[in-house]
């Protein structure tokens, strides 16, 4: 492959990525999966586990999904649009919490 081929390849498949802070892993990923599917899933795992928390994970991440758009596929959700959601928590003075939801879903998407 030549240089100019190489650099059409960056500027047409990865240069919006990079831009916006996401992985190049995920620039040919075009499997369904939206935002409750991932939630969902996660959830069913931590049942299956037996983990005694399970249920207010599930609350947690049902009123996040309501809020992010649950028909919405999980991988575009933004950084910011996470953010957007913690902020509010976080300015009502539930500094806890805000950092236990922020964890829920950096662990629904950890484990995806």
């Amino acid at each position: 492959m030549s240089i100019s081929q190489a650099r059409d390849l960056f500027q047409r498949d990865y240069a919006n990525m990079i831009q916006r802070g996401r992985s190049i892993k995920i620039a040919g990923n075009t499997r369904p999966g939206t935002v409750a599917d991932l939630f969902e899933a996660y959830v069913t795992l931590l049942k299956a586990d037996g983990r005694p928390s399970w249920k207010e994970i599930e609350k947690g991440l049902n009123t996040i999904a309501d809020i992010l758009g649950r028909n919405r596929p999980a991988r575009d959700i933004e950084p910011d649009e996470i953010r957007d959601v913690i902020r509010p928590i976080y300015e009502r003075g539930r500094r806890s919490m805000a950092g236990h939801v922020r964890s829920y879903i950096r662990s629904a998407y950890s484990w995806a």
